[in-house]
């Protein structure tokens, strides 16, 4: 008897733990869902009161809100099947981790293994952008900063400000053949005066006779070339995302088969109508009784109807 009881305790302790980190890990990426979900949202409100363009496949508000409506419903689902031992709702969560994971196992090889293909597809993406600069103030904002940060223009090439109807150089205007101040090479000159026109006019000429005026590589390749010296942090920060889906779908796992073996436990015998389960004895472990009273009201044991958890 003692043997039982304490078989017992010591399931309802490893039922316990398993299910108190699996609400734990899903509620946090519940909020953080919801977090991502809310900045894309204000982020696309704010773009929409500034820009005329339909959208963008590189506006960081469309990529926050995709994050968000994925995130959300999948770690809501396993917060409630985790609180409520519900066993469907666990499985759906386990599914749809494995799910995101080969997902994004496939976008990286795809990655890997196309790589030129990759720079192309996002060097095809900014054009577009370049194309509608400054009727998106969200993407205006990203390109400006990418282009200072990491010393570049355009996307493929510094001649892709073309695209821009604004900078043609047939275009009327002071901005015509040229490229915004961001791409400008200030520090390259740091004691000269501020001139926001410096790009203006050059896309007539050559390449070596821009060096110090602007940046003449494209973003595409800079972006590339950063991320290659910090690759070993871009495999860190993808096997910790990983891990974190992968310890999701342990915890989930572990807590189907403890729930699913307990109630087994107490499985008298099948009829057509479903399992019917026994009286608990007086060592039923406190998961066991815990376990009942979430089942329909005419499955449970009878002893358990007034029953105190």
């Amino acid at each position: 008897m003692a043997e039982s009881r304490d078989a017992g305790r010591s399931r309802w302790c490893s039922y316990f733990a398993v299910k108190l980190m699996l609400v734990t890990y899903a509620f946090l990426c519940w909020l953080l869902g919801i977090t991502l979900l809310l900045l894309g949202a204000y982020s696309e409100v704010e773009r929409r009161r500034y820009r005329t363009l339909d959208g963008s496949f590189l506006s960081p508000s469309i990529i926050l809100i995709t994050a968000g409506c994925i995130s959300f419903p999948v770690s809501f689902l396993g917060f409630v099947g985790a609180l409520r031992d519900n066993l469907t709702l666990l499985r759906i969560f386990i599914f749809s981790l494995l799910a995101a994971i080969v997902v994004e196992l496939i976008v990286g090889l795809i990655i890997v293994l196309g790589k030129e293909q990759t720079k192309e597809f996002f060097s095809d993406h900014v054009r577009g952008g370049i194309r509608n600069y400054y009727d998106d103030l969200d993407f205006k904002n990203l390109m400006d900063f990418v282009q200072e940060e990491f010393q570049c223009c355009g996307g493929d090439s510094y001649t892709d400000w073309e695209y821009n109807p604004y900078h043609l150089c047939s275009a009327p205007g002071k901005a015509a053949c040229g490229v915004p101040y961001s791409c400008c090479a200030t520090e390259k000159n740091p004691g000269a005066l501020l001139n926001s026109h410096c790009g203006y006019g050059i896309l007539h000429k050559e390449r070596l006779e821009l060096t110090e005026v602007i940046h003449v590589r494209g973003c595409t390749h800079a972006i590339f070339l950063w991320i290659g010296d910090r690759l070993p942090l871009a495999i860190f920060v993808s096997v910790l995302i990983l891990l974190s889906q992968a310890f999701g779908i342990v915890t989930s796992y572990l807590l189907v088969q403890n729930i699913t073996q307990t109630i087994k436990e107490g499985l008298n015998h099948v009829e057509t109508d479903g399992p019917m389960l026994m009286e608990p004895a007086e060592d039923s472990s406190r998961i066991q009784r815990w376990l009942y009273m979430y089942l329909p009201h005419e499955q449970r044991p009878a002893s358990l109807m007034n029953a105190q958890i």
